[in-house]
């Protein structure tokens, strides 16, 4: 079971990476390990979503009294992403956290 899930996360991976990496990107250290860690990151993302909206539905549907049992819900990971588009134009509301973000012109980083 083990093993099905790691490779779920790696399928999940070669989604998120569908493309070559250029090949003037990655020739040093510091460039792959950005990439490396960007790649890790989405993957990460992904993982973070889909686990907190099964949460929701699995709470939703306790709530309207299904009985949902803990021993099928282990067996449940959230590596999947067919509802997933990675291809395409993704906007963020950068205004909203743009303090956050972007240094303070005194050099010091907001918290």
């Amino acid at each position: 079971m083990l093993l099905s899930r790691g490779e779920s996360v790696h399928q999940l991976q070669r989604a998120i990476h569908g493309g070559q990496i250029a090949q003037d990107r990655g020739r040093r250290r510091q460039e792959m390990i950005a990439i490396s860690r960007a790649h890790a990151l989405l993957t990460n993302i992904v993982l973070a979503w889909n686990t907190s909206r099964m949460d929701g539905v699995v709470s939703r549907l306790r709530a309207s009294g299904l009985p949902m049992e803990d021993d099928w819900l282990r067996r449940i990971g959230p590596a999947h992403f067919s509802h997933i588009i990675f291809q395409g134009t993704y906007r963020f509301n950068l205004e909203k956290y743009g303090h956050l973000l972007v240094e303070r012109r005194s050099g010091k980083a907001a918290l």
